[in-house]
């Protein structure tokens, strides 16, 4: 059996993925799994071994892309008979070990295609002990926010921290922004609309305003521009700033590079003043796997998913690297506890950058992100970022 992983041969996870694959080979000594680590490029190089022939069995990567590249091309297996079979070690359907919601996130016509198993969503984190000595609380509007931004900066501590040469990392800015202030399905809505027509909506231009703010009250660490990751979350553990923007993986990243005793602490992306979005709407990415469509072992590879998520590994997964895990029982992870509290009381969930990486993946990597990178740069203007990115999304529908 084939797996093609996401995952880089140096990442911390690796070595438990290792040990599951040998228990599992151990307990079905007829089958053998030959793992191999691409790390984030494994799609790209996936595309042509699809074209070959030579497919694997099962694949991982995060859900949105593999929606995008995948299953919304037909190229996946529908799981939907699998996963009303008995789980392993739980006295369950295997559906019914799934926390609520997740697999239908990427449900394509009513059949589930993706197997999440961990859960990431976007907040600031925030270092508990430096809050604690400047006196400070996490802030639930904007203006809260601001003001803490004002304060921790009239005390000669840097508000933001940002890895600002990942441009993925700096569209949570906007893209969290526009969901605040105009709700979840807005900012997919102005990416799919082929006329450009969306983009006046005053919102849009509003939560871009919101940016400019940050840049304008100088609230990011200075230099942020220039930093190639892992600069800035480094420089965040070892006390530069008192904010991250980012997603739950921040702890497991960095707990080598962070002091003894550092608080990971997390808070939501602030409510807007009359905003439509609610404290309690929660971004979901899923690192999940697939099983292609024509791979030559799809009952092996699902038995060995299966073998995967039994609670014995989920625990591990979730104490031992902080992941926040998409199955129901699962242990808390001790340096992620807020952000799993969050999820928790969420009554709405949306997709990462509200699924337009998913379903528009070119507009996304073409269009979007570089206009993202000048407004959170300073070096287009709210109205001027509006204007471009309403003109070159007219011109990107119009041959595609």
């Amino acid at each position: 059996m084939e797996y093609f992983s996401g995952w880089n041969e140096g990442e911390p996870y690796v070595p438990l993925f290792r040990e599951i694959i040998a228990d599992f080979e151990a307990e079905n000594p007829g089958i053998k799994v030959n793992a191999t680590w691409n790390g984030r490029e494994s799609l790209t190089k996936l595309r042509p071994m699809i074209l070959a022939g030579t497919i694997p069995d099962i694949t991982d990567h995060g859900a949105d892309e593999l929606f995008g590249a995948l299953v919304k091309e037909g190229l996946t297996q529908p799981l939907n008979d699998y996963l009303d079979t008995e789980a392993i070690g739980q006295a369950m359907k295997w559906k019914d070990t799934f926390l609520p919601g997740q697999l239908e996130l990427y449900q394509k016509e009513g059949e589930f295609h993706t197997i999440p198993f961990w859960l990431d969503t976007t907040g600031f984190y925030y270092n508990g002990k430096l809050f604690a000595e400047q006196g400070v609380q996490p802030a639930n509007t904007w203006s809260e926010f601001m003001a803490l931004c004002d304060t921790l900066k009239n005390n000669g501590v840097a508000p933001l921290v940002a890895d600002g040469g990942i441009d993925f990392y700096n569209a949570y800015y906007f893209s969290h922004f526009v969901q605040r202030v105009l709700g979840t399905g807005a900012l997919h809505a102005a990416a799919e609309d082929k006329t450009g027509a969306r983009w006046d909506d005053p919102g849009y231009l509003q939560a871009a305003q919101m940016v400019r703010e940050l840049l304008d009250k100088e609230c990011f660490i200075d230099g942020f521009e220039g930093y190639q990751w892992p600069a800035g979350q480094v420089d965040f553990v070892q006390g530069a700033g008192a904010m991250l923007l980012c997603s739950t993986w921040i702890p497991a990243e960095t707990k080598d590079s962070a002091p003894a005793g550092f608080e990971y602490r997390f808070f939501p992306p602030p409510l807007v003043e009359a905003g439509k979005g609610k404290i309690t709407d929660a971004e979901i990415f899923q690192w999940a796997w697939v099983v292609l469509k024509d791979a030559k072992h799809k009952d092996e590879a699902v038995k060995f998913l299966k073998f995967w998520l039994q609670p014995k590994y989920v625990d591990r997964m979730a104490t031992e690297y902080n992941a926040i895990m998409a199955l129901r029982g699962a242990a808390v992870p001790p340096l992620n506890a807020d952000a799993t509290a969050f999820l928790g009381q969420a009554t709405d969930t949306f997709r990462l950058y509200d699924g337009v990486s998913a379903d528009f993946p070119e507009y996304w990597k073409t269009v979007f992100l570089p206009l993202d990178d000048q407004l959170l740069f300073g070096k287009l203007t709210p109205e001027e970022f509006i204007a471009e990115v309403k003109a070159e999304s007219i011109e990107y529908w119009e041959t595609h």
